[in-house]
């Protein structure tokens, strides 16, 4: 494949369009698309902390606000997840740099854990 037929293909999955494909067609076109490439996943030390950051109304009484989400408001694709299945999403590196990701605006607030 050349390169701007693979940029074309990023482009098209980061703009939405995996989401209406079955995972074997998905798992299909991600095998092709990283054929030839070398994946490593980073290892962690254990004391490594995770933040994470949930958008609230009052501060949380209890931890499981600021853990996994709600399966039943699982209701799109994630980065790893489908509709319904429940990921836990953090950050490491600065502790409110979970919030980039989180689209805020002024006047939101937000419950930081690690």
């Amino acid at each position: 494949m050349d390169i701007d037929a693979l940029k074309k293909e990023l482009a098209d999955l980061e703009g939405g369009s995996f989401t209406a494909l079955p995972d074997s067609a998905l798992s299909e076109q991600i095998r092709r698309l990283h054929t030839g490439f070398v994946i490593r996943a980073p290892i962690f030390p254990v004391e490594t902390r995770i933040f994470r950051a949930v958008k609230v109304s009052e501060r949380p009484s209890n931890k499981a606000r600021v853990s996994y989400p709600p399966q039943q408001f699982v209701t799109s694709n994630g980065r790893l997840n489908r509709p319904g299945e429940v990921m836990f999403y953090g950050s490491i590196g600065q502790p409110f740099s979970c919030l980039y990701e989180c689209a805020w605006k002024i006047g939101e607030f937000f419950a930081v854990s690690a």
